[in-house]
């Protein structure tokens, strides 16, 4: 189904080298079933084109040059209403997700969120993401205690990065 390929890809992602990937993503598909992180079927259904782009892009070389990389942080905070843009309410509520990766570039944080959705263009993506990608960028920022200058959803079906604002 599309979710276990999203699935697939996403698992690829938390457990592969990035730079291994990078030169020869085979070897590391490989890698990564003989580990047991991935099983072949996974193997045989991860987008090997859209995982080259990836790799090859702007985004991974930012990552390449980090200073420090998290990936598959786990977060939680309580967070106002108000900064969740949510509502016009001190009220807090806690909130908790899993940040595919996280890059410190500079002393501040570049939030990454991987999607694998179909969608036909990057409004639509962030559009659909908005609400999620908000709240992560807030409680990422809290839990490590450093400012998040941007954030990213890198879309493989696109193939590229899109910007949150």
């Amino acid at each position: 189904t599309a979710g276990q390929k999203g699935t697939a890809m996403h698992t690829f992602m938390q457990f592969c080298d990035y730079e291994g990937s990078k030169n020869d993503l085979e070897k590391e598909i490989e890698r990564l079933i003989a580990m047991g992180y991935i099983s072949a079927e996974q193997a045989s259904v991860l987008n090997k084109e859209a995982l080259s782009c990836f790799f090859d892009g702007e985004l991974a070389e930012r990552m390449f040059r980090a200073d420090k990389i998290y990936r598959e942080i786990r977060v939680s905070s309580f967070v106002s209403l108000r900064e969740l843009g949510e509502a016009d309410s001190d009220e807090e509520v806690l909130v908790r997700g899993i940040s595919d990766c996280v890059f410190e570039e500079n002393g501040e944080l570049v939030l990454v969120d991987y999607k694998t959705d179909k969608v036909r263009n990057e409004n639509e993506l962030l559009d659909r993401y908005k609400n999620q990608i908000g709240f992560y960028k807030a409680v990422v920022s809290k839990t490590l205690g450093k400012p998040v200058k941007s954030a990213v959803l890198y879309s493989f079906c696109l193939g590229k990065s899109c910007y949150y604002k």
